[in-house]
Formats: structure tokens, C-alpha cells, sequence
């Protein structure tokens, strides 16, 4: 069962699903008049075995985890936007004990009016990376993401609304697409995402609803993990009168796991969270710091929110689904 929160919205995508393709220079590649050299992403889409080796010992910062997940964001017909991640980690050699080592927020909210999903190798010093570039303009920003050689990203940003993937050295403007993704191969994207978030809510009244049927059909990937480096719980972003804030979405899967998101709100707006009802377990990934987890046990939202507070972090959950 899924109840989708706040940020929903309307649009016709369909085309652009097609018409996003990988690296394709004409698709919205941003230029400019700067010249600098470009960067190769050695462990992006598409990269061999031997290149993602060679991408992990010629980086002399990059650890063995992988976040070869699915990140996709969309504009709405109202203007807003909503993206959609999962939280698994994939470890390229033998997995840590810590099971909480396999799980991460890999959507940032920056500030109000930007909001940044990563891929690739080594999500948490990318995250570190981008609390750095927090108060960044956003050229800049993505100026410096360019020249990431084993991430991928896709950026989001208000007043406008515009998204970007970047990757390979290059960004490419997705804004009049409509979309934007990253993280899987195309075929992967194109026989699992595409058909599911096409197809099923076609004939339903969710068929022009866009935010919920992003999260409900990564929500259906990463539940029954349809793609071996996409699952765990999902996270949404979604953008409103204040910006962009995470939303309060909650999971149950009859005789499976029930999840429920904790939503940061001012002044940790950044902050986010998800609480494991069926094992009374908690992750709290702080605004300043949301490239490592706070594990706690907690059985109950309320035990949740005293514990975040403890740790200066603000926020909400939606209310009980049951």
C-alpha cells in the first residue's frame, strides 16, 4: 500500500522518456563560453568492469560502496517538481558488517531553491561534497559536479524550474523534456521504470498525477527489488510555496517491511529520515551531515521525533497509516 504526500502535480512525459537519451550532446547540453578541461567519468553508465576498476584504484578517496541506483526527477504542469530515489547501497567487494552501511539518503536539499540526487561510486564523499557547496551559485555548482569523475547527478532547481543530469564531463538540460534520471543503464531504465510508470496508471485516476506515480512505481522497484542495486526504502523531494522539502511518505507491505520518512523542516530543512516500524529501527541523516546515519532504536514516530530533536534535527512525519 502507498500513500503519496504533499507536492502533487500534472504532466504529459511520456515523450520525454524516450527522448532523454544518455549522453547525447544535442539533447540539452549546457555550454558555455568558459574553457576548461573535461573530465571522463570513469565509472559512470555504460563502464565496463575494467573501467569501474580502474575508476576505484585511481581515485585514491573512493571506498568499495556504489550507488548504482535510480534517481529520477520531473517537472510538474504547476511548476514544481518532484524526484524520487531509493536508498540502497551496492558494495563492490565484501559488504561491512554494519547492515546500516548499506543504506543512504542520496537526495540533498542544498537550500530552498536546490535540490541534488547522486549516483555512482562513493555517495557519501560526494554528499560531503555537495553540503560544501551548499550557498553555491547554480552554474557554479554545476560547473564543479562536471568535473566528478566517478558520480553522476541530476540537479534540480526553483525560479525557475529547471532540471540537469550531469555526467561524463558534461550537463544536460532536461528542463523542456521534462524529466531527468540517472543511476541504472537505459535498457535497465527502459524495460523496468518506463513501462511501469507509463503503463499502470494509465486507465486509473492517478494517470496525470506525475508525483505519485514517480513514487509509486519506485515504490513497486524497490519493494520487490526489481533491479538488483535499486531497493530499500524511497525517499521524495518535492518543491512548494517554501521550496523544497523531503515528504513524509510512508510504505507498508502486507507481511513485509513498513516504512514511514521523517521530513526535515526550517531550520534543518535538509534533514531526513526513515523509521523501520516492523523492527523498530531508526536512521537519521542530520542537515549539515546527511552522508552518514544515526541509528537508534524506536518504535514509534513520536520516539523518533524526541530522538532527532536530541540531535538538534526538526521535522515531521505524515500521520499513522493505520
Amino acid at each position: 500500500m502507498t500513500r503519496a504526500g504533499e507536492g502533487r502535480g500534472e504532466a504529459i512525459i511520456s515523450t520525454a522518456l524516450e527522448g532523454a537519451s544518455r549522453g547525447d550532446p544535442s539533447g540539452g547540453r549546457r555550454t558555455s563560453s568558459e574553457s576548461r578541461p573535461v573530465v571522463a567519468r570513469l565509472g559512470g553508465r555504460g563502464a565496463g568492469p575494467e573501467r569501474r576498476a580502474q575508476a576505484r584504484t585511481t581515485n585514491p578517496f573512493t571506498v568499495l560502496s556504489e550507488s548504482m541506483t535510480l534517481i529520477v526527477a520531473s517537472v510538474l504542469d504547476d511548476g514544481q517538481i518532484s524526484m524520487v530515489s531509493d536508498t540502497l547501497i551496492t558494495w563492490a567487494g565484501p559488504a561491512p558488517a554494519d547492515p546500516e552501511s548499506g543504506r543512504l539518503t542520496k537526495i540533498v536539499i542544498l537550500r530552498p531553491d536546490v535540490a541534488v540526487g547522486v549516483t555512482g561510486y562513493d555517495p557519501e564523499s560526494r554528499i560531503r561534497d555537495l553540503v560544501a557547496l551548499r550557498d553555491e551559485p547554480v552554474d557554479d555548482l554545476l560547473r564543479q559536479l562536471e568535473e566528478d569523475p566517478v558520480a553522476g547527478f541530476v540537479v534540480a532547481a526553483l525560479e525557475p524550474s529547471r532540471l540537469w543530469e550531469v555526467r561524463d564531463g558534461a550537463t544536460y538540460a532536461r528542463t523542456t523534456l521534462g524529466i531527468a534520471w540517472d543511476g541504472v543503464t537505459s535498457r535497465q531504465f527502459k524495460e523496468t521504470f518506463r513501462p511501469d510508470f507509463e503503463d499502470q496508471w494509465a486507465k486509473t485516476d492517478a494517470a496525470r498525477d506525475v508525483a505519485f506515480r514517480l513514487m509509486a512505481t519506485m515504490q513497486g522497484i524497490s519493494t520487490f527489488q526489481k533491479l538488483p542495486t535499486v531497493g530499500g526504502s524511497v525517499i521524495r523531494v518535492g518543491s512548494g510555496a517554501e521550496g523544497f522539502t523531503f515528504v513524509p511518505d510512508a510504505t507498508f507491505v502486507l507481511g513485509g517491511p513498513h516504512w514511514m520518512v521523517f521530513a526535515g523542516k526550517d531550520p534543518t530543512r535538509g534533514a531526513s529520515g526513515v523509521l523501520e516500524l516492523h523492527i523498530g529501527r531508526g536512521r537519521l541523516y542530520r542537515h549539515d551531515s546527511p552522508d552518514r546515519a544515526v541509528t537508534f532504536n524506536a518504535s514509534s514516530p513520536e520516539e523518533f521525533l524526541a530522538i532527532a530533536k536530541s540531535y538538534g534535527q526538526h521535522g515531521r512525519f505524515s500521520p499513522p497509516m493505520f
